[in-house]
């Protein structure tokens, strides 16, 4: 998992779901953070690949 640990993570994840209290609240937010999430890890790999990270 890399430099992120398993305490970090569940330590997101807890201080995120305070703000969600409805459905709606949980798809507001769920689709931009899987974008976000899926567009960092192929960065990352892009960037192995390449050998440089893009600006």
């Amino acid at each position: 998992m890399g430099s992120i640990t398993q305490a970090k993570l569940k330590s997101f994840a807890i201080d995120w779901a305070q703000g969600v209290k409805t459905q709606e609240d949980l798809e507001d937010v769920s689709a931009p953070l899987l974008k976000m999430t899926v567009e960092a890890a192929l960065g990352a790999k892009m960037g192995t690949h390449l050998g440089y990270s893009k600006p």
